[in-house]
């Protein structure tokens, strides 16, 4: 199985809750295998498409200024970049099976479905969906991807994102983009963006971008959904989790993206990724 060998979340989480993390080579291509009952994603984005099924209980999560419920056999699917939390709706918590797909692999999708590159990324009108059939095909997509035959998972991998944009993607991103963040803010954010790890304060900021401190957050948040803060907690776990991508031992990747220690880093992560540095970090298989 691809997991095998990944670290156990025994210690990580609570009664009732498991993680199983793995990585295969097709469309590199990101796998995560859970069920949480108090475990609670604070706002937060990924570089990738989010997509799956979920297979117990009910989530309920925010995206943009919605709010959702994904009950069993939901199918979800959230844009890179779309800030989004999540957190169990009921008692019993919830279970899913997500991929998380490289935008780039969508992308060789969508243009098998006769999309343009100039199109952009392809969209998808909601973030939670009903389809059964296509339901069943995840399902199946996911017992696949935890063999050890190739074939049979480059199949199931291509054949359920082609799927899923033929059935349900809409118009390509650059239709419906919202204007840019004015270029002040832009570059407030491309501080915290490039250079994570250096405490900045919010009166350096507004100094940076002619605002004051009141002003900054209101147009930081209406440009970006997450208050400057946030905002740059997010880009220290990004660039954690690039590093840890390319095999970089932990505690260095801690000491390169602002974390106090290794333990700091393993507890953000986990509330972001669902699974430990250690679990995400294993090379492709």
């Amino acid at each position: 199985m691809p997991h095998d060998g990944h670290d156990s979340l025994a210690s990580q989480l609570g009664p009732g809750e498991a993680a199983r993390f793995w990585r295969v080579p097709e469309g590199d291509t990101e796998v995560l295998m859970a069920r949480f009952r108090r475990h609670r994603f604070a706002p937060h984005t990924h570089d990738r498409y989010v997509f799956g099924v979920i297979t117990g209980g009910v989530e309920a999560f925010h995206s943009g200024r919605e709010h959702h419920y994904a009950t069993v056999g939901s199918l979800a699917v959230l844009h890179p970049g779309e800030v989004h939390d999540g957190y169990a709706a009921v008692a019993e918590g919830w279970a899913y099976r997500m991929l998380y797909l490289d935008p780039a692999f969508v992308q060789r999708a969508a243009a098998a479905q006769g999309y343009r590159p100039s199109d952009g990324l392809p969209r998808f009108a909601v973030s939670v969906m009903q389809d059964p059939a296509l339901a069943a095909q995840c399902s199946a997509l996911f017992e696949a991807l935890a063999q050890d035959d190739r074939l049979a998972r480059e199949v199931a991998l291509y054949s359920g994102v082609a799927a899923l944009v033929q059935r349900h993607a809409c118009a390509p991103a650059r239709r419906q983009d919202g204007p840019a963040a004015p270029g002040h803010i832009q570059r407030a954010a491309d501080r915290l963006r490039d250079d994570p790890a250096t405490p900045v304060s919010l009166e350096e900021l507004a100094t940076d971008t002619g605002l004051g401190p009141f002003q900054l957050i209101r147009a930081f948040r209406a440009a970006y959904g997450l208050p400057p803060h946030a905002f740059q907690k997010l880009a220290r776990l990004h660039r954690a989790e690039a590093a840890l991508r390319r095999g970089v031992p932990i505690a260095a990747v801690a000491a390169d993206c602002g974390f106090a220690d290794q333990a700091h880093l393993t507890r953000a992560f986990k509330k972001f990724r669902g699974v430990t540095p250690g679990q995400f970090r294993p090379a492709v298989r």
